[in-house]
């Protein structure tokens, strides 16, 4: 939120810069601030909606992992801190393959879960997408596990650790 208020700021500087110089007319000026304000004023007022955003985490042959190590402590903590709605991402990769798992915890009508959609490719085929739900998370020894998942292709437990790595 700082960091759109910055942007904000700025943007308008630069607006009154030009409008003093007279390198752009009042008018345009007016909507020109109005056009980029809408999306700034909807991000801040949007709080109740805003999503935590715990990275993702890239995983490929050998030791290679770059990104978002805390990825899956962070949706843990989101998902146990009064399901505060969060979103990390796993992409694990071989030489011609590609997994990528999204999380996103959300409030459902009774109780709080895990969205998974879970996307598996060989190249050069096109992706194939599994959508479904998990029922908690948790911890099992260093890593974090989506557990109780259900949906099209989805195992009933889905680590959120690359494989043969902690988390």
């Amino acid at each position: 939120m700082g960091m759109a208020i910055e942007i904000f700021r700025a943007l308008t500087r630069q607006l009154a810069d030009r409008c003093t110089s007279r390198a752009l007319p009042p008018a345009a000026a007016v909507l020109t601030l109005i056009i980029l304000a809408a999306p700034a004023g909807s991000a801040l007022g949007a709080t109740h909606t805003s999503v935590e955003r715990c990275g993702t985490l890239v995983a490929g042959p050998g030791a290679i992992v770059r990104g978002s190590r805390g990825g899956p402590l962070c949706l843990l903590r989101a998902f146990e801190s009064g399901c505060r709605r969060a979103a990390y991402t796993l992409s694990v990769f071989g030489v011609d393959t590609t997994r990528t798992n999204r999380f996103d915890v959300v409030r459902g009508r009774r109780d709080c879960r895990i969205d998974v959609t879970s996307s598996f490719r060989i190249v050069p085929q096109p992706a194939r997408t599994h959508r479904g739900r998990c029922a908690d998370l948790r911890r099992e020894g260093t890593r974090v596990v989506a557990t109780g998942c259900a949906g099209s292709g989805l195992p009933r437990v889905i680590s959120l650790s690359p494989p043969g790595r902690g988390g």
